[in-house]
């Protein structure tokens, strides 16, 4: 078994259905390791914004902060958006 970076054991299954009202999701999720296993679930569906393709939609999002983050992604502190590319509408601000 190849090494991972989540340490748990979760046994996880999606159902899909598709019916006359539209398409059914069932996703349950049991933790086989002996310790609380960390975990969320969440949908992300592919939305347009009016252009053939996402690549060429650009969100612009006002804020004051932005999330820095650690090696592992996740965030570690709220630092002002002010004097960065984020001020200026970069697409490829610093993470």
């Amino acid at each position: 078994m190849a090494a991972s970076i989540y340490p748990f054991h979760l046994h996880v299954r999606a159902e899909y259905a598709l019916g006359e009202s539209g398409l059914e999701v069932a996703v349950t999720a049991r933790n086989l390791d002996v310790r609380a296993a960390p975990y969320g679930f969440g949908q992300h569906p592919y939305v347009t914004a009016g252009t053939a393709v996402v690549d060429q939609a650009v969100l612009t999002v006002p804020a004051r902060t932005w999330p820095r983050t650690d090696e592992r992604g996740l965030p570690v502190a709220a630092e002002p958006v002010g004097g960065t590319a984020y001020a200026t509408g970069c697409r490829n601000a610093p993470t």
